[in-house]
């Protein structure tokens, strides 16, 4: 019997001794030490906080307008050129036959003389815009300046007798044509200027041959004639606006000195 309690004892000695052991060993252990795990909970925990810090410091902040000049725009010119090409006239000139204008009336105000009202059409739509450094000045065209610079074209040759009125709302051509192999027809055209781009020209109304009317097929080589003359009257100027005035065209311009 003493045979076999002494190997019951001492095996449960043996067991009672390992127990320790066994706990630990059926128990999951990391192979990273616990002062280097916590460094990342640590650093995480650092870098929320000043987050939040920064945010809050941000928000109670006084806000301050930071203004970085880039450079100057010259204002009165770009408004100035804006109306400049904007500005739409259509009026009517209402003066007598033989009212005269002079300076010295108009300023002293000694003389009673008709006030002239524009005629000028501008179509200045999609144009280009006024060139800076332009001077102002004034032109005066009459009917005998008019007459015989159409009369210089090239193809002035075939008009005989030619004549350019100045009309209150616009102008009227006589002349006759001689064209092979009839000669002597009687040509009567009526038409407005117009400013279109900065320059002064012409829209043809009506074109009569003979009494028979022929606009339709005569209109644009006579509007491309009378464009010619009037450029070589207003060379390079930027026209402004015009008035009709006791058979005198009186165009107001601008140029390059």
């Amino acid at each position: 019997m003493r045979k076999v309690i002494v190997p019951i004892v001492v095996g449960m000695l043996l067991i009672l001794a390992m127990l320790p052991w066994l706990v630990t060993s059926c128990s999951p252990q990391s192979l990273v030490p616990n002062d280097i795990r916590q460094e990342p909970l640590q650093y995480d925990a650092t870098v929320s906080a000043a987050q939040a810090a920064t945010i809050n410091a941000v928000r109670s902040a006084t806000s301050v307008i930071s203004v970085i000049p880039i450079g100057t725009i010259d204002m009165p010119s770009i408004v100035t050129q804006s109306l400049s090409t904007s500005v739409v006239v259509i009026n009517t000139v209402t003066a007598s036959p033989n009212s005269e204008i002079s300076p010295a009336s108009v300023s002293t105000g000694l003389i009673e003389t008709p006030t002239p009202i524009f005629t000028s059409t501008k179509e200045t739509e999609g144009a280009p815009s006024t060139p800076i450094g332009l001077i102002d000045t004034e032109d005066i065209i009459t009917e005998e300046q008019l007459t015989e610079q159409l009369k210089t074209e090239p193809e002035g040759s075939e008009l005989k007798d030619l004549n350019v009125t100045l009309l209150e709302n616009g102008f009227q051509i006589n002349s006759g044509l001689s064209m092979f192999p009839v000669n002597n027809q009687q040509v009567e055209v009526h038409g407005v200027f117009i400013i279109k781009n900065y320059s002064l020209v012409v829209s043809i109304s009506s074109i009569t041959l003979n009494g028979d009317d022929v606009t339709s097929s005569y209109h644009e080589e006579i509007e491309s004639r009378m464009d010619t003359s009037l450029y070589r009257l207003l060379p390079e100027r930027y026209v402004q606006s015009f008035i009709i005035l006791n058979g005198r065209l009186l165009v107001s311009s601008k140029f390059r000195r």
